[in-house]
């Protein structure tokens, strides 16, 4: 989603330092995606968890 445009985008604008910024850019824009998207999938699992009214149980081994 970001790596190929930022990859062909940043070298054309600013050399061959872009190619280290543009791996920069693609770290910071995937945290920024998905810190939000797993905060959402927490509240969604903490109130499937206190909707039930019991705590999750842990998988046994067979």
């Amino acid at each position: 989603m970001f790596y190929l445009p930022l990859m062909w985008l940043l070298p054309k604008i600013a050399g061959v330092s872009g190619v280290f910024w543009a791996n920069a850019a693609i770290d910071i824009a995937l945290f920024v995606l998905v810190i939000p998207l797993v905060g959402r999938e927490f509240r969604r699992l903490d109130g499937r968890g206190a909707e039930a009214g019991a705590p999750l149980r842990e998988a046994t081994a067979g």
